[in-house]
């Protein structure tokens, strides 16, 4: 951004400088918009070095969790869960973002060659499902995004952890402590044909 002294006004300078100053020595949380979903393909590519392979909102997101030394099983659902598949060399990882799933607002996990998936049925609703099998991942430990107290005990620090739960980090992933059955639906077989070509690509 270039600014014409001469064309401001002495405070509009101040402020100006004001916030250039803030900028510089705070961390800050920026939002983008882009034309066309391709430009902000590219826009991810530069910034993290992936390429996005596919994208899609899916109408399930299912967590069954297993319990130690019993037979019982636990389920954690949400809906409207933006899928994307992300790949770099051999490297292929899954990420999630979710509108209202108090387990979590952003994960992100890497597929390997060894992991399966099954094309389910559809069910009653008809969506067409994607099971991994043992999928290894990790959901975030602390509070959620409308966890106040979170925020709270950070104080003005813009990335708390509540904060932070809505970002993945595609270069440290945290350790997969988790190793439960996953199941991604959508409306159309469409997605879950074009979801699992890409990770198993």
């Amino acid at each position: 951004m270039t600014l014409d002294a001469r064309q401001m006004s002495r405070v509009t300078s101040e402020q100006m400088n004001e916030l250039a100053s803030v900028l510089e020595n705070k961390s800050t949380v920026r939002s983008y918009t882009f034309g066309s979903l391709q430009e902000l393909y590219t826009f991810q590519h530069t910034i993290t070095g992936y390429t996005v392979q596919f994208d899609a909102v899916s109408s399930l997101f299912s967590i069954t969790r297993r319990r130690m030394m019993v037979s019982i099983q636990k389920k954690l659902d949400a809906s409207k869960v933006r899928i994307q598949v992300v790949k770099q060399g051999g490297n292929v990882q899954v990420m999630a973002f979710f509108e209202d799933f108090p387990s979590a607002d952003a994960m992100v996990f890497a597929v390997k060659g060894s992991d399966e998936f099954e094309k389910l049925k559809p069910d009653k609703t008809g969506k067409h499902c994607v099971k991994l099998i043992e999928a290894k991942f990790s959901l975030p430990k602390t509070g959620g995004r409308h966890d106040n107290h979170a925020d709270d005990q950070q104080g003005s620090d813009m990335f708390s952890p509540a904060i932070r739960r809505r970002f993945v980090n595609l270069e440290g992933l945290d350790y997969a402590e988790e190793h439960d059955d996953l199941i991604i639906g959508f409306d159309s077989e469409q997605g879950t044909s074009s979801g699992m070509m890409c990770c198993e690509a």
